[in-house]
C-alpha cells in the first residue's frame, strides 16, 4: 500500500517573518556514523552545528565520551548518552503467546515497520525485552543508569521501553499483577485491565529510571523516545517524569505516513504535553532514513514535517539519524534550514 501525501495550504516557501521560531530543544540521535575515532566524534559535532541541532544523542566508547562532551560544547551542542533498555538474564525476558514466539522466530515480514505503527496484526518486534513488572530487571538496569549518570554527558536519552508483541508480556509476574488488579477492579474486561497494566509497568519503570538518574546527579537532563510502539494507547509519553519526551509524529518506513496524520499527532502531543508535568515538553519524532532507498522521504517533503512541527508551538524536536541526514545532502540542506532563525 502507498499513501499520496496531500498538500497543506501554507507553501514550503513561507517567508520566516510569518514562520514560528524552531523548537529551542533540537535533538537528534546517532547510530551510523564513526562513533568511536576522535575524528568520527569531531565530524559527528560539526554535522550537528551545521544542521542546528543543539542535542545529540549517542553512545561513543566510555573513554571518548570526556572528549566527545568537550568538541559538542565548543559547538554548543549538548551530549545525551544513548541508553538503551535490553539485556540482562534470558529469565527476565517478556513471555508471549506461543503463535507470537512463532512468528518471532520467523524473519520480519516486507510489511514490518520495526517497532513503528504496526500494519498488520500479527507483526512483533525483532528483539529480546526484558520485563518491565520484575523487580530484579528494575534493580539491575536502576544501577546501570545510576552509573552513567556520573559519566561526563550533560543527559541520557532513554529508548527501547515496550513489549515484544506491542501490547503486554505473558511471565508470571505480570500475570499475577493482571489478576490481582482485575481482582480489584472487576468492572473491566481482561483487555482493558491488561492494557492499564501493562501501560502502568512501563511509566513506573521509566520514572524508577528517571528518579535513580537524577539521585546520582541532580542536575542531569532526561529525554526519551517513547518505542516500540503500544497498541493500547501509543502516546502515553506525557505520563512520564522526564524533561523532554520523543513520541512519533513520522516514522522512517513505507508507506509514509500522510501529512494530515502528521499534522494531527504533533498538534496532540503539542497540545497534551503538561496534561501530567508541568515542566516536561513533548518532543515530535521525525525519523529519515535511507536504507533501503525506497523508504528515504524526499527533501521537500521532510521540510513540511519539519514546518508542521515549527507552526505547532512545540519546544522540542527530536529526529532520526544523524548519519542518514548528512549522507543525503538535500535533506540536510532542509533541516538546517528549518531550524535556522
Amino acid at each position: 500500500m502507498r499513501w499520496l501525501a496531500p498538500l497543506l495550504v501554507a507553501p514550503l516557501w513561507l517567508p520566516s517573518c510569518l514562520a514560528a521560531q524552531p523548537p529551542a530543544w533540537r535533538g537528534v540521535w546517532e547510530w551510523t556514523m564513526d562513533h568511536r575515532t576522535e575524528a568520527g566524534l569531531r565530524a559527528m559535532a560539526d554535522a550537528c552545528r551545521d544542521l542546528h541541532f543543539n542535542v545529540v544523542m549517542t553512545s561513543p566508547p566510555q573513554d571518548k565520551l570526556a572528549f566527545m562532551s568537550a568538541q559538542c560544547h565548543e559547538r554548543g551542542v549538548k551530549l545525551y548518552l544513548s541508553t538503551v533498555f535490553t539485556g540482562g538474564e534470558k529469565a527476565w525476558q517478556q513471555v508471549m503467546t506461543p503463535a507470537e514466539q512463532a512468528r518471532a522466530a520467523r524473519p520480519p515480514a516486507e510489511s514490518s515497520q520495526h517497532g513503528g505503527e504496526p500494519l498488520t496484526a500479527d507483526e512483533v518486534f525483532e528483539g529480546n525485552l526484558p520485563c518491565w513488572a520484575r523487580p530484579e530487571v528494575r534493580e539491575y538496569f536502576r544501577n546501570r543508569v545510576a552509573e552513567f549518570a556520573r559519566l561526563p554527558v550533560d543527559g541520557l536519552a532513554f529508548d527501547m521501553v515496550g513489549y515484544a508483541n506491542y501490547y503486554r508480556c505473558y511471565c508470571p509476574v505480570c500475570e499475577a499483577r493482571l489478576a490481582d488488579y482485575r481482582r480489584q477492579h472487576p468492572a473491566l474486561s481482561e483487555e482493558q485491565a491488561s492494557a492499564v497494566c501493562a501501560e502502568q509497568a512501563m511509566v513506573d519503570f521509566i520514572d524508577e529510571m528517571a528518579a535513580a538518574a537524577r539521585a546520582a546527579r541532580p542536575d542531569l537532563e532526561l529525554t526519551i523516545h517513547v518505542y516500540p510502539y503500544f497498541r493500547p494507547h501509543p502516546y502515553y509519553g506525557n505520563r512520564l517524569d522526564l524533561d523532554t519526551v520523543g513520541q512519533t509524529a513520522a516514522w522512517f518506513f513505507h508507506p509514509h505516513w500522510p501529512l494530515e496524520k502528521v499534522k494531527r499527532l504533533t498538534t496532540e502531543l503539542v497540545a497534551t504535553q503538561h496534561a501530567f508535568y508541568a515542566d516536561s515538553s513533548a518532543a515530535p519524532f521525525i525519523g529519515f532514513y535511507r536504507e533501503p532507498p525506497e523508504d528515504a522521504r524526499t527533501a521537500e517533503r521532510v521540510g513540511e514535517e519539519l514546518r508542521i512541527v515549527r507552526q505547532s508551538g512545540a519546544r522540542a524536536l527530536q529526529m532520526a539519524e544523524l548519519g542518514n541526514l548528512v549522507r543525503e545532502p538535500a535533506v540536510a540542506k532542509t533541516v538546517a534550514e528549518a531550524f535556522g532563525h
